[in-house]
C-alpha cells in the first residue's frame, strides 16, 4: 500500500454512500467532488433535458433560502459550489478553506434535499438553456459530436443525443412538477463523495456529519442495455454557413464497459493512437508531417454508469481540404492498427501514462476524481495503487484484443461547417 492510499480514509457515515477523505498539504484549499443518483433514464424520453434543467437551479432556492442568500454565503468566504447532470448522476464541484468545509457540506446537503424550484427562476433558466441550444446550432464541434451519437446508436441509449429542436421541445415542456418529482431521486443512497485537501481526518468527519440529513432518494438505477443499433459506415454533413474550418468525427460505438477486461488496454491503444500533445499517432502523421491540421485526438466517451461508449476521433479541417484530410486519417488509422501495434511502442507508452497518471493524483482536484471514479465505479480504494501495475503489466496480445473490438472498417464520418464542394 502506497504513502498515499493509508493517507485515505473511507468513512461509514450514510448507508450505500461512498466518502472519501484524503488529507493532502494543500494550505487553505480543500476541493470536494462528488454525485448522486439523477440521470435521464428516471425521466420520460420526452423530458430527457430534466436533469440538465434541475442542475441549473438546485442552488436557487431552498425552503429556507432565497438564491441569494445561498449563494452570497458562500461568496462571502471565498467557497464554490456547482451541478452538472452527466449520464445517470448528478455531479457537484466545490471549493472552500478548511475552516468553512462544515458551511460547503451544509449547502451541499440544502441544495440536493431541499430545493423548491421558484416558478420565477424556472423561466430564468428556461430562456437561459433556450439560448444556449439556439447557440450550439452553429458551434461546428458540438453539431458534428452530437450526431455522431446519432449515428452510432439506437435511439433509446443513454448515449444518444436527440436533435436540438427535441431537445428545445423538451426545455418548453418541463414544469415545475417535473423538476420536483425528478428532485426526490437525489439523495444519500447512491452518494458518492471525495473531500480533498487542507483538512484532518476528524474534521472532515464532523462537517460531513451533515451528510445524514440527506434524503434516501434513489439508490440505483437499471442496468442500460447495450447498444442495439447494428454499426454501419455512414456519412452526416451538418451545414452551417460562414466557418473557416469543418469539425470532423469518426467513431463507432465499442461493445464494452468499465468493468471489462478489456477496457485499460482500450484505453491504452486509443491514447497511442491519437493522444493530446504530440506524442499520438496521428498528430506525427496528419498534423505534423501532412499540414493538413492544427488538431486531431482520438476520445473514449459514454463509459460512464457502466456504459458501452464510443470510439471516436475528433479533427479540424479546412474547407479546401476536407475530403482529402478524411482520406488521408482514414488510411493513418488503418497503417497504426497494422503496424504500429509493436512491443516497442507500447512499452515506451507505459511510462507516459503512469508518470501522467501519478501526476495527477498531486492535485487536489486530480485526486478528488480519482477518488469519484473509484466509487462510482464500484472499485476499492486499492485500485489508487493498483492502476498503474495494471498498465506495467499491459501486453500487446492484451492491447490487440482490444484493438479487434474496435468495427475499424465501420467507422462513421459526421461532419460539420461550411464545406467547399458537394459533400
Amino acid at each position: 500500500m502506497s504513502t498515499l492510499v493509508r493517507t485515505i480514509k473511507e468513512l461509514e457515515i450514510v448507508q450505500g454512500a461512498r466518502i472519501f477523505v484524503a488529507p493532502r498539504k494543500t494550505k487553505d484549499v480543500v476541493t470536494l467532488e462528488g454525485s448522486v443518483i439523477g440521470g435521464a433514464s428516471l425521466v420520460s424520453e420526452y423530458k430527457r433535458m430534466v436533469p440538465a434543467f434541475a442542475a441549473n437551479l438546485l442552488d436557487a432556492g431552498t425552503k429556507t433560502k432565497t438564491k441569494d442568500a445561498l449563494r452570497e454565503s458562500l461568496a462571502a468566504r471565498g467557497a464554490t459550489l456547482s451541478f452538472c447532470a452527466k449520464g445517470e448522476r448528478m455531479h457537484f464541484y466545490g471549493s472552500c478553506l478548511p475552516e468553512d468545509l462544515n458551511l460547503l457540506v451544509k449547502t451541499l446537503v440544502e441544495c440536493l434535499g431541499e430545493s423548491v424550484f421558484p416558478k420565477e427562476e424556472i423561466e430564468t433558466v428556461r430562456e437561459i438553456v433556450l439560448g444556449e441550444l439556439a447557440e450550439e446550432k452553429s458551434d461546428t464541434k458540438a453539431e458534428a459530436a452530437a450526431a455522431l451519437t446519432r449515428a452510432v446508436y439506437d435511439a433509446k441509449h443513454p448515449n444518444y443525443i436527440q436533435t436540438t429542436a427535441l431537445r428545445e421541445r423538451s426545455v418548453r415542456a418541463i414544469d415545475r412538477k417535473d423538476l420536483v418529482s425528478f428532485a426526490k431521486h437525489l439523495g444519500s443512497g447512491g452518494l458518492v463523495l471525495a473531500v480533498v485537501g487542507d483538512v484532518t481526518i476528524d474534521d472532515a468527519t464532523k462537517a460531513l456529519q451533515n451528510l445524514k440529513r440527506l434524503p434516501k432518494g434513489t439508490s440505483n438505477v437499471a442496468t442500460a442495455p447495450m447498444n442495439a443499433k447494428v454499426q454501419t459506415t455512414s456519412e452526416t454533413f451538418v451545414r452551417i454557413a460562414g466557418k473557416a474550418n469543418i469539425d470532423t468525427y469518426l467513431g463507432a460505438s465499442v461493445p464494452l464497459t468499465v468493468q471489462d477486461s478489456h477496457y485499460v488496454p482500450f484505453m491504452f491503444l486509443s491514447d497511442m493512437l491519437g493522444s493530446r500533445g504530440f506524442s499520438g499517432h496521428l498528430m506525427q502523421t496528419i498534423r505534423e508531417r501532412d499540414g493538413l491540421t492544427y488538431g486531431i485526438y482520438t476520445m473514449h466517451t459514454g463509459f460512464d454508469d457502466n456504459r458501452d461508449g464510443l470510439f471516436r476521433i475528433w479533427a479540424t479541417f479546412s474547407p479546401d481540404t476536407f475530403a482529402r484530410a478524411v482520406t488521408l486519417t482514414r488510411k493513418e488509422i488503418a497503417l497504426f492498427f497494422k503496424t504500429k501495434l509493436t512491443e516497442e511502442a507500447v512499452e515506451a507508452r507505459k511510462e507516459r501514462l503512469i508518470g501522467g497518471y501519478l501526476m495527477s493524483l498531486s492535485t487536489t482536484g486530480g485526486l478528488a476524481s480519482a477518488l469519484h471514479r473509484i466509487g462510482r465505479e464500484g472499485r476499492s480504494l486499492a485500485y489508487l495503487d493498483q492502476y498503474p501495475e495494471i498498465l506495467r503489466e499491459m501486453t500487446l496480445s492484451q492491447i490487440r484484443e482490444a484493438a479487434a473490438l474496435i468495427p475499424l472498417t465501420k467507422l462513421s464520418l459526421t461532419a460539420s461547417g461550411t464545406f467547399a464542394d458537394k459533400a
